[in-house]
């Protein structure tokens, strides 16, 4: 699951932790990642993050309605991994 375009200058522990608090229904598997590497993020002001979710059920929930980040709306979409 990828979120996108978001504004933060938190760290995963602390987004980990925004996703718990402001969405309780959902459960997270992993920690999450960043989408993109730490010198292509420096200075830009939003982020994407790749969070892997319980099950597909719960993915099509959030795709469908959203997440909250500190009670702002993201995006969220189904990461396709591609190799280059």
């Amino acid at each position: 699951m990828l979120i996108r375009s978001f504004s933060t200058d938190d760290g995963l522990y602390l987004l980990k932790q925004k996703i718990k608090i402001f969405n309780p229904e959902i459960k997270l598997m992993k920690t999450s990642q960043w989408f993109s590497l730490e010198e292509n993020r420096v200075n830009k002001l939003h982020k994407s993050i790749v969070v892997q979710l319980k099950d597909q059920e719960m993915a099509e929930k959030v795709i469908k309605f959203r997440l909250f980040l500190d009670r702002i709306s993201v995006k969220a979409e189904k990461y396709r991994h591609q190799v280059i």
